[in-house]
């Protein structure tokens, strides 16, 4: 008998954590969408709650496309793509993830939107 609930709570474990991966890659693509669609409000919406449930540099770095693209929330592009220049050493799967030149293609781009010309060089 213990070894039945011990084998139904491990499936009801198992199938939660899948469950919960599928629905953070759901926010995920649909962000992916969205951007793509030129829908940025949905794009940030759903990247924001991706990368709240993962952490994801990926996904963070495609949210702060979204601010840039959208041009709203400028200051959080900026935050955003300076936290991953500055942490892009740390990343154990490097193919996994945009490049340094891009990140550092968008961070002048965001200060251009800005205005801020001096800094967009």
């Amino acid at each position: 008998m213990k070894k039945f609930l011990f084998i139904i709570i491990c499936i009801s474990i198992f199938t939660n954590c899948y469950s919960q991966n599928d629905d953070t890659l759901e926010y995920y693509q649909k962000g992916m969408d969205a951007l793509n669609e030129k829908q940025y409000e949905i794009a940030i919406e759903s990247l924001e709650k991706y990368v709240e449930l993962t952490d994801n540099a990926n996904g963070k770095y495609q949210l702060g496309k979204a601010y840039l693209f959208a041009g709203k929330n400028l200051e959080k592009a900026i935050k955003i793509y300076e936290t991953y220049i500055k942490n892009y050493k740390r990343f154990k799967n490097k193919y996994q993830v945009p490049g340094l030149d891009g990140a550092y293609w968008r961070l002048g781009l965001v200060y251009e939107r800005k205005g801020d010309l001096k800094k967009a060089e």
